[in-house]
């Protein structure tokens, strides 16, 4: 069992035609286990040969499409082969507009952190990646040493899932926050100043 949440299926089947991360991710996953398919989030017909033979090899009906059962079976069979790294890199940058699972999946995993790292923002679950989705990777970015996008790209993915591993393990990670590079005092603004507040009420708890 994956030590960390998996993302759920979308609710919506992934077929030819489909594109974006949740198919990139479903792309990686085939890949890994044996069934290559171009990680480029477009789901096409090398995508729809892959998936006929993970199910064919998986007791699934062979139909090339990726709904609830071929979707629970591929994530788990991952999570269950690599359980050091349960959650891959999709492949392609989540930015602003990014729709589907695993843009819930990062939502929810946000909110998660947060009864750690206060400077987290709360997001709604609600699977698309809009401005607020954004302010809170560039938190969580400058929380830990990352280059601050705003977008969820391969080192900012395999971060989160890090931290989300240590804090199940009970040995959170420390944060690494680099200088922003000029002085924060009365009237600055913004994710810094954000960072140095949850910083601040917990050393003042101890």
């Amino acid at each position: 069992m994956a030590i960390i949440s998996l993302p759920a299926y979308p609710g919506v089947i992934l077929k030819n035609g489909s594109f974006g991360v949740d198919v990139a991710l479903i792309q990686t996953e085939l890949t890994a286990l044996g069934f290559p398919a171009s990680v480029d989030g477009k789901f096409g017909s090398g995508t729809a040969k892959a998936v006929v033979a993970y199910q064919a090899t998986n007791g699934l009906t062979p139909d090339g499409i990726v709904g609830k059962s071929t979707w629970d079976s591929l994530i788990g069979q991952y999570a269950n082969t690599f359980p050091q790294n349960p959650v891959p890199y999709p492949g392609i940058v989540m930015r602003q507009g990014a729709l589907g699972s695993c843009v819930k999946w990062f939502q929810q995993n946000q909110n998660n952190l947060i009864p750690i790292y206060s400077a987290q923002l709360k997001l709604a679950e609600d699977g698309a990646y809009g401005s607020a989705s954004a302010q809170a990777a560039s938190i969580f970015q400058r929380q830990f040493g990352l280059s601050i996008d705003g977008q969820v790209g391969k080192n900012t993915w395999q971060t989160l899932c890090a931290v989300l591993i240590a804090k199940a393990n009970g040995t959170p990670k420390k944060v690494t926050p680099v200088y922003p590079g000029n002085p924060l005092k009365q009237g600055s603004s913004g994710d810094a100043v954000r960072c140095v507040q949850s910083y601040l009420a917990t050393v003042k708890k101890q």
